[in-house]
């Protein structure tokens, strides 16, 4: 540290001058990041007025080839000219068209009937042709089609009845389709996967490129990117054609524009006036800060000498100052009378510490065995319901043992922190709303009515209502009143969804329907395991949460998780 800095002076002038520097730095960027913006939205401006220019004119040589397309059909539909005509009539078409490079005459099924002289190479029959298949699935009448080697253009020619009886298809040479001014702009076309088409400029797309322009078909259809190897910065704009498979991008270097802005130059005048402002202020304000650091620094040395009577000088009466100054005397003071005060109750904080940790304990104790109590009497209450529903006899404690199960191992084995002393009480208790229910509904063999259906519904809330005034009880209130809900968000009561169901009632959930699926039920005989394990994967996501399924479905086949033998489907 050089010698400025040792000293309170040096270290203030290199807090403001760092202050400053910062300043110019948070300008300078602010200042790049408006000019990119501006000349980004200029650059817009320009590509949306293009992108409607192209597009025109490749609609108007979309039109061209429909017209083309209508005067073959007629000329050699109509027998205007000879068969043996055909092919010269159909190369003299492309003579004064350039983007033209071969004309085929397909029928419906995509076999050849005529071609021009310099076509032959072409294949007899295109109907396994990607684009021709899609085209006579959907009976399309024009298309624009590139692949990895062609740019093609179909027209479907109709029958009377509306029928495509056969189709003119043009290979299209793209170099000769627009004639428009593209200086500072790049142009390409990409397929529906995004594989480059055709380029004016041989270009090869980057990863980043490509990157960029699947954000912007998936946002707002426009990006910027830098390109590494060119180190300039790019606007793009990217949008589909019309009938067609091919995008089309256009892109254009805006990095002089940005350097140049006209906009920078403003910026920097303004800057440089705050840096200059700030400047001024940070040596007055400076001034100021040292006069009365040095005091405070003389203040506090005579605090920690324990002069708490100091005066301070007529210099520094200002109200607010004062107020500090006196504030830091009084503290010092009764920081000294505290510190005798604590150490007189320190070793009585120890011992009433001590007595307080025993009575803990010993509450800790009286609160498990009432805990203990309470379960038994609720347990108690449950026989009640099974007694009415005969098919449920024994399903809350085959519920509460697997949901024990399930719980332990999502808390030993995947990080979950699941209360397992609630989540038994919870699962005991999760039907207790059946207690109002009659038993001949519970134990209904036909279809419930809707009547009947609602109350049978009811009972997760009448439950957990019961219930709701119990301290500590908010776990074992969830999983009582959400065990109906399904993780897709079409349960009950409240159509919750996903991480919006606790996770104890969507442990209960699983550990409810296994038992459900493999113990008999007025409606139906019990599943064997296997096929209850099939219904609980086939139903993750939609009624269960998938990672319980999962952890349920591998404790079922480790045998950790078995049904009790007087529970198993004989």
């Amino acid at each position: 540290m050089s010698h400025r800095r040792k000293n309170l002076k040096g270290l203030l002038f290199f807090n403001i001058l760092h202050f400053n520097v910062g300043l110019i730095v948070i300008a300078f960027i602010a200042m790049t990041l408006l000019s990119i913006m501006i000349t980004h939205e200029n650059a817009r401006k320009s590509e949306l007025t293009l992108m409607t220019n192209i597009s025109d004119q490749i609609k108007k040589r979309q039109d061209e080839l429909m017209d083309v397309a209508q005067d073959i059909a007629i000329t050699t539909g109509e027998g205007f000219i000879s068969k043996d005509k055909e092919q010269i009539y159909l190369s003299k078409i492309k003579l004064n068209r350039e983007y033209i490079k071969s004309i085929i005459v397909l029928d419906k099924d995509g076999n050849v009937k005529n071609i021009d002289y310099d076509s032959f190479q072409i294949k007899d029959n295109l109907s396994k042709e990607v684009e021709y298949t899609n085209l006579s699935k959907y009976e399309q009448s024009t298309f624009l089609y590139g692949d990895n080697e062609e740019i093609k253009f179909y027209y479907g020619i109709k029958d009377s009845s509306g029928k495509i009886m056969e189709y003119i298809l043009f290979y299209i040479d793209f170099e000769h389709v627009l004639k428009l001014n593209m200086d500072n702009y790049e142009y390409f076309l990409l397929n529906e996967d995004l594989n480059l088409i055709y380029s004016k400029e041989k270009i090869t797309l980057g990863d980043h490129q490509y990157k960029k322009i699947k954000e912007a078909l998936e946002d707002n259809k426009r990006y910027m990117y830098h390109n590494e190897l060119q180190k300039a910065y790019f606007s793009g704009y990217i949008d589909k054609l019309t009938n067609s498979n091919l995008y089309l991008v256009i892109e254009r270097n805006i990095s002089k524009e940005i350097l140049f802005s006209g906009w920078a130059i403003y910026i920097i005048i303004i800057v440089v006036v705050a840096v200059a402002s700030a400047i001024i202020l940070s040596i007055k304000i400076f001034n100021i800060i040292k006069d009365y650091l040095n005091f405070l620094r003389t203040l506090l040395q005579e605090v920690g000498k324990g002069n708490y009577r100091f005066k301070i000088p007529e210099k520094y009466q200002l109200k607010e100052w004062k107020t500090v100054f006196s504030n830091i005397i009084s503290m010092a003071r009764k920081i000294d009378e505290r510190e005798q005060q604590l150490s007189m109750f320190n070793n009585e904080l120890m011992e009433a510490h001590n007595s307080v940790e025993l009575m803990y304990k010993r509450l800790q104790a009286k609160d498990i065995e009432k805990r203990s109590q309470f379960i038994k009497v609720i347990s108690s209450m449950l026989n009640l319901i099974e007694l009415k529903d005969k098919y449920t006899a024994g399903h809350s404690v085959a519920v509460t043992k697997y949901s024990s199960i399930i719980a332990r191992e999502m808390n030993s084995k995947y990080g979950y922190k699941i209360d397992e002393e609630k989540i038994k009480v919870g699962a005991i208790l999760h039907d207790i709303g059946k207690i109002g229910i009659y038993g001949n509904v519970l134990n209904k063999p036909s279809k419930l009515t809707e009547d009947e259906m609602e109350i049978i519904m009811s009972h997760p809330e009448n439950g957990a209502d019961a219930l709701v005034d119990i301290n500590n009880f908010q776990t074992e209130y969830s999983i009582i009143k959400y065990h109906h809900e399904k993780f897709d968000g079409s349960g009950y009561p409240e159509g919750l969804k996903g991480d919006e169901i606790p996770i104890e009632a969507r442990v209960v959930s699983v550990a409810d329907a296994f038992d459900a699926m493999t113990s008999n039920r007025p409606y139906r005989k019990a599943m064997d395991v296997d096929l209850a394990v099939r219904e609980l994967i086939n139903s993750k996501e939609v009624q269960f949460d998938p990672e319980v399924v999962d952890i349920t479905v591998a404790l079922i086949k480790m045998n950790k998780l078995q049904i009790d033998e007087d529970r198993i489907v004989q």
